[in-house]
């Protein structure tokens, strides 16, 4: 009998992505998003605001139902 596969549906940037694990890494969240762990970090979004910051990339994020996060970029801007 196989075991019924659980799938978490979360948001990263506005994007909604799923998985079937229940943590992972900020780099895999960061790479899923679409964007480069080198330039950027991770923030969790909590009602709208801002909250936990995530920038050590190996750290493991638990995940939940319709979490939500925000990349941040880190890299240099251009000056216009």
């Amino acid at each position: 009998m196989d075991a019924k596969v659980h799938v978490i549906n979360f948001k990263v940037d506005d994007e909604d992505l799923e998985t079937t694990e229940k943590q992972l890494t900020v780099a895999k969240i960061i790479e899923l998003a679409g964007e480069d762990p080198e330039t950027h970090y991770l923030q969790l979004v909590h009602g709208g605001k801002p909250g936990t910051e995530y920038k050590d990339l190996g750290q493991l994020v638990e995940l939940h139902e319709g979490i939500e996060f925000v990349t941040v970029f880190t890299g240099p801007t251009h000056v216009s």
